[in-house]
């Protein structure tokens, strides 16, 4: 199983980013194979909420921060 496609499979889609934005780069350079820093981007409305996250820890650790750090958001912003 590679676990970097499940990671990426959580950042947004470069489709996402060029509807939200009309000129942006994004720089994500893991440490390992996965790693616990994220982004997440969500517009609703008129309102765009931009994260960038920094989880504790590396590799599988890090990674399952990232998916509760995720998951957390998704939940956050739907109950809104």
């Amino acid at each position: 199983m590679d676990m970097w496609r499940i990671q990426k499979a959580l950042l947004p889609a470069e489709e996402m980013l060029t509807t939200i934005f009309s000129d942006y780069f994004v720089l994500y350079m893991p440490l390992d194979v996965v790693s616990g820093d994220f982004y997440w981007v969500s517009k609703q409305n008129n309102r765009t909420l931009i994260v960038s996250a920094d989880c504790t820890g590396h590799g599988v650790p890090g990674a399952m921060m990232s998916l509760i750090g995720y998951l957390l958001l998704r939940m956050l912003i739907l109950l809104e």
